[in-house]
Parts: C-alpha cells; sequence; structure tokens
C-alpha cells in the first residue's frame, strides 16, 4: 500500500535473499537493471511477480521474464495477482498463457 522505509526494504532483501523458498532475479540491458522477477514457492505451485522499469514498458521483458519463469518451474502451477485496473499486466499474464481464476488471481497451469 505504501512504499517501504529503505531500512524496512533493506530487512526485506536480506531475508528473502537468505530463504530459499524465493527466487529473486534482475533483468538487465546492456548492464543496467530494467526489471526484477520473483518466484516465491508455495506448496502447490509458485507466485510470480514482476517489475519493469517504466522506461523500458512494451519492450518485451516482461514477457521475458514470464517465459524464464515457466522454464524455470516447469510443471509447476504459477499463479500471480493482478490489481482489476492493470490492464497492461492482465495483458501480458494472459499472451504468456495466464487465465483468470478470481478477481485478482490468474494461474497458469504446467504444459
Amino acid at each position: 500500500p505504501s512504499p517501504p522505509t529503505p531500512e524496512g526494504h533493506r530487512e526485506w532483501l536480506v531475508q528473502t535473499l537468505a530463504d530459499p523458498s524465493y527466487l529473486l532475479m534482475i533483468a538487465s540491458m546492456e548492464g543496467s537493471p530494467v526489471g526484477m522477477l520473483r518466484l516465491d514457492r508455495k506448496v502447490h505451485g509458485d507466485r510470480v511477480n514482476i517489475a519493469v522499469d517504466s522506461r523500458y514498458h512494451r519492450c518485451g521483458i516482461g514477457a521475458a521474464m514470464l517465459a524464464l519463469a515457466a522454464k524455470l518451474r516447469s510443471g509447476r502451477v504459477l499463479d500471480a495477482e493482478i490489481l482489476p485496473g492493470n490492464a497492461a499486466s492482465r495483458a501480458l499474464f494472459a499472451g504468456a498463457g495466464y487465465r483468470q481464476i478470481g478477481e485478482r488471481l490468474f494461474r497458469r497451469e504446467p504444459a
């Protein structure tokens, strides 16, 4: 709901990097970070979280990160929470094979 404090974000990052149930990756172009992919392992699948720097929207970075998530978690259910008003994210995930199963929940079944 609100941005974390620098200290709060640092604590979250340290905990996330130390927890083997999380996989956190930074997407880069020409050595500069342009996005983030996080996979949170759950009992029945993985939760997918992505973010792309707004300067790089519509460059294929989000689609590439979702393809990587599907490859890394082949054979597992992938879930994503997308806010109702986020038409761009809904289209991106739908294009990657996710289908809406709840107001905010989108799921990609294993191939």
